[in-house]
């Protein structure tokens, strides 16, 4: 499967109606150090928030998914954007680090406060597949379960990127 149907695929999350090209395409990626790392590639509009929530195993469908954290920049981005979640950069607020809780799942969304209007692609995370992730190397989710990953090189995750954005 091509990583723009992927992403395509993966980019609905809750939204309900048309959705037009994504924002960019988000990703994640490992340090030699074991530090994980969200790596959004931003081509189409800009972001100025990155929103880690929970998935939503058991919660109604009424229910909002919980917000783990929303790490909001000084100013609108685009292009590549790595945020380490053990040690968040300058120009990020909060500073706070963010672990992942073993067994749980997680959804990564590159986000406009205001402005502009689109996201990227979410990143659907099961804490179990993060231990075959690899240095060198960014990972997107396969479907909305986040139980399969796909790596690709960094100039192939922009390459996809730039196509998804279209």
């Amino acid at each position: 499967m091509s990583v723009t149907a992927t992403v395509l695929m993966a980019g609905c999350g809750n939204a309900v109606g048309d959705i037009g090209p994504p924002a960019g395409l988000a990703g994640i990626s490992v340090t030699s150090r074991g530090d994980y790392v969200i790596e959004l590639f931003v081509c189409r509009d800009k972001v100025d928030t990155i929103n880690i929530s929970r998935d939503r195993q058991g919660l109604k469908e009424t229910e909002k998914n919980p917000v783990v954290r929303d790490y909001k920049s000084t100013r609108p981005r685009t292009g590549l954007i790595s945020h380490n979640l053990a040690q968040p950069g300058e120009g990020w607020t909060p500073r706070t680090p963010t672990a992942f809780e073993s067994g749980k799942g997680y959804i990564v969304t590159g986000e406009a406060s205001a402005g502009y209007d689109n996201e990227t692609t979410q990143l659907n995370i099961q804490t179990s597949t993060l231990v075959s992730l690899v240095p060198g190397s960014v990972y997107v989710t396969e479907d909305n379960s986040g139980s399969k990953f796909t790596r690709y090189s960094p100039a192939q995750f922009a390459a996809n990127a730039k196509k998804a954005c279209g």
